[in-house]
């Protein structure tokens, strides 16, 4: 058998590695659970929907209705479904489908609301109407009151209705989404104003619109937390009138990855020094009694036997952080039938970062400190030294300076990466340059694994 799958397998499958992640992952899905409670569980079952429609229902006085309506998917993409006008005793009084480019128009006497149908899907609007007998052929061909009917699941990035229309910004990549705009005039146009987190005014855009409900692709600015609608004229933000949140990820898919990182959140902080223990437990302690006098006296290189130790610690690593992962994310998977595939190949990235570091930086302190006890115990407080220092400058420090250190001089900086790509799905705008976190970090691995096997190599055994 190869030595490193056989070190693996010693070191994977000790009892203390198994009880912590069992025990961990038994908590995470308790933390995850509680997020889901309180944040996700009780949505209607159409927040998970991907099926959504908007539109605008005109009355006439003599009860006729008139919709003009979109039909769209969770990336704003069009859907072919069955629209059903039905009367409030439950007849349907006009049925039709929505075109392949989503847009519909149905109309019908004296009806109550109307029903959509997509798949396994089924959505309903109430729409408003006012009959009145005794009206002049004239009159009956007024539109006496307009309205804005929509049902939106919560896959949506902004989402504000404005009085006189209601916009919708789904299906963001690289900061380009659709923008689903309901107005109850046919032609006209939107002003746009982005915000940052400080909300000050970053960019914005005019869209003009001509039909009562419009596609329009958007370009968001990098940065932007908050926008604004108005007409042409209107002044922007003001406190009276504060703008909305924007969120670069999904809102619902925000609470969901929410809740994955919460249920990783004991985990990161104790699973490290199971890490540090298994070193001591694979390395120090060997060098420490002067077993691995025995070991190497056989066939092994010193290089061997450092690289195999190595690399197998590393691989428990990997298969903790994947194993802890795919259980967060398969459990919420169960909960509301969405399997969070991003957030939880970032959280396997986080993991991984960190526990690669604590357990290299152990064994490497291994070699320059003789007592594996002492070893174990500095790896331990350096752990929790480094954890607090991470708390605690972003408090005293400008957040560009904080930016520079948790993104590059950070140990686990692709932790802080994935991270940030956890709540934003995008690099657009991020304040870090990927290349740079990636290098950092795989310098801070490397640069440890080698000065501990250089030290290694020079120890008189």
């Amino acid at each position: 058998m190869n030595p490193i799958i056989y070190d693996f397998k010693r070191s994977f499958l000790r009892l203390s590695v198994l009880i912590f992640l069992v025990v961990f992952a038994a908590v995470g899905v308790g933390i995850g659970y509680s997020v889901y409670h309180f944040s996700v569980e009780n949505l209607p079952a159409s927040s998970y929907y991907n099926m959504n429609f908007v539109g605008v229902s005109f009355g006439f006085p003599n009860g006729t209705v008139k919709v003009h309506g979109y039909v769209f998917d969770n990336r704003g993409c069009p859907l072919v479904a069955t629209i059903e006008m039905v009367s409030n005793s439950g007849k349907v009084v006009s049925m039709t489908q929505s075109n392949s480019s989503g847009f519909f128009t149905i109309q019908g006497n004296n009806a109550s609301y109307i029903i959509v149908k997509y798949s396994t899907y089924e959505e309903n609007a109430t729409i408003t109407t006012i009959a009145a007998a005794g009206k002049s052929l004239l009159q009956q061909h007024t539109v006496i009151y307009t309205h804005i009917i929509c049902n939106v699941s919560d896959f949506y990035n902004y989402y504000e209705y404005y009085g006189e229309g209601l916009a919708v910004i789904t299906g963001v990549k690289n900061c380009v989404g659709k923008l689903i705009l309901a107005s109850t005039f046919n032609q006209g146009e939107l002003n746009l104003t982005f915000y940052n987190q400080d909300l000050k005014a970053i960019g914005s855009c005019i869209i003009n619109y001509s039909g009562y409900v419009t596609i329009n692709s958007i370009k968001i600015k990098p940065g932007t937390q908050f926008i604004s609608l108005g007409s042409k004229s209107s002044t922007g933000f003001t406190i009276e009138n504060p703008p909305n949140e924007y969120s670069p990820i999904p809102n619902i898919e925000y609470k969901i990855n929410q809740g994955v990182i919460s249920s990783s959140s004991l985990f990161q902080s104790f699973f490290p020094i199971i890490m540090i223990y298994l070193a001591y437990a694979l390395y120090s302690k060997l060098i420490d009694s002067g077993a691995i006098e025995f070991i190497i006296s056989r066939p092994l290189t010193r290089a061997s036997f450092y690289l195999t130790r190595l690399t197998s610690g590393l691989l428990t690593g990997v298969a903790t952080s994947i194993i802890f992962s795919l259980v967060v994310g398969g459990t919420f998977s169960i909960l509301i039938h969405y399997f969070p595939s991003f957030v939880v190949t970032m959280l396997i990235i986080q993991l991984i970062s960190i526990l690669s570091f604590y357990y290299i930086l152990s064994f490497m302190l291994s070699n320059f400190i003789k007592s594996a006890t002492a070893t174990l115990g500095i790896s331990i407080a350096l752990y929790f030294i480094i954890r607090i220092v991470e708390g605690i400058l972003p408090i005293f420090l400008p957040t560009n300076v904080s930016n520079i250190l948790g993104y590059y001089v950070n140990p686990t900086s692709i932790c802080s990466v994935a991270t940030y790509l956890s709540t934003h799905l995008t690099l657009a705008g991020a304040p870090f340059n990927l290349g740079i976190s990636i290098v950092a970090q795989l310098s801070w691995l490397i640069g440890l694994s080698l000065l501990g096997y250089l030290k290694f190599r020079r120890i008189d055994l």
